[in-house]
């Protein structure tokens, strides 16, 4: 019998996650419109 420890289970996750990165493509900015209005944003610092 054999079993999956808690740390391999966490690595192949993140194996899965790393290979399959290339195709997704939700993180990516496709309108540079919209990356040159985030880049010009101004935010205060509340000290």
């Amino acid at each position: 019998m054999s079993s999956l420890t808690p740390n391999m289970v966490e690595a192949l996750t993140c194996l899965k996650d790393w290979e399959a990165a290339e195709t997704r493509q939700q993180h990516q900015l496709e309108d540079q419109e919209i990356a040159n209005a985030m880049a010009d944003l101004e935010f205060e610092d509340e000290d």
